[in-house]
């Protein structure tokens, strides 16, 4: 996994360090059992809008 460093979250940690105010929105990069999962803050096997409109669909259907 790889995170942004030029985010406000990120502001004043070194190359290496903690991130205590880093979120999701701050992941550029995730590579799963050598295979590039999200790339550039995107997931590429999951169509994130669809499912969350599916998702949203669902439970006001409840």
């Amino acid at each position: 996994m790889t995170v942004r460093l030029d985010s406000a979250r990120a502001a004043g940690v070194p190359p290496v360090g903690a991130f205590f105010a880093a979120s999701a929105a701050d992941v550029d990069q995730v590579v799963v059992d050598g295979r590039v999962v999200v790339a550039e803050g995107r997931h590429l096997s999951v169509d994130v809008p669809a499912e969350l409109s599916a998702s949203i669909e669902a439970v006001t259907r409840s």
